[in-house]
């Protein structure tokens, strides 16, 4: 524990974490209906997210499923949970004709095609883990704007604990009681067998310090 750093602590009573993910437990696949869903049955409403004519007014679905892109690594995106829930999403029907096909963009095409050579799709899941090429997904996005289901800009905020903790405040969300210790600004610390205080503002031991990255996830443990 040398040098300068930048760190959030916190308490966090009652938390644990699990080192396995449960599989959802398999459930009847219910047949969806395309008026619920659209307002007209068959109409996928009007968009000009995806590149030629995917999205063009008045595209139907007897011309073909809504195609789903998966821009995720390949780790995250074939995962149990994953496969679970687009199993059931391409389980959807509208009468006969299925509503939705999944394209997997895959590790290669992210890592090493450009964005003009990616699959063209309707609506996009995309999400970061290690690896992930998260500003040429930001540049498809602006090229082929599809439908996307999480906002690529913004999560480059989850880079940094201070502005997650910040926006989940602003929007009445609870959180752990905190301090933020940053590297480089004058700092008053004041650790006591009990308590932790850093500028005034005390936590109770136990206690657990993170750095201020979403991607370090080194963490230290104080305990009274």
């Amino acid at each position: 524990r040398t040098g300068p750093r930048t760190r959030m602590v916190g308490s966090e009573p009652g938390a644990s974490k699990s080192n396995s993910l449960q599989e959802l437990p398999s459930r009847p696949i219910p047949k969806s209906n395309s008026q619920d869903m659209w307002g007209d049955v068959g109409i996928v409403p009007r968009s000009t997210s995806a590149a030629g004519d995917l999205n063009r007014v008045g595209r139907r679905i007897e011309e073909g499923p809504i195609l789903v892109g998966i821009c995720a690594m390949d780790q995250k995106a074939r995962s149990k949970p994953m496969t679970e829930m687009l199993n059931r999403l391409t389980s959807f029907t509208a009468g006969e004709l299925i509503e939705f096909k999944v394209v997997y963009f895959g590790n290669e095409t992210l890592l090493n095609q450009p964005v003009e050579e990616w699959p063209l799709c309707e609506a996009l899941i995309a999400f970061y883990s290690t690896g992930f090429p998260l500003q040429k997904a930001q540049e498809y996005v602006a090229l082929r704007r599809p439908l996307v289901f999480n906002d690529l800009q913004k999560q480059e905020l989850l880079f940094d604990r201070r502005e997650t903790y910040r926006i989940l405040q602003e929007h009445g969300v609870p959180v752990p009681n905190h301090v933020v210790f940053n590297a480089g600004e004058d700092n008053v610390i004041d650790e006591q067998e009990e308590y932790l205080e850093v500028n005034g503002k005390r936590v109770e031991k136990p206690l657990v310090e993170k750095p201020v990255s979403g991607e370090d996830h080194n963490i230290y443990l104080y305990y009274p």
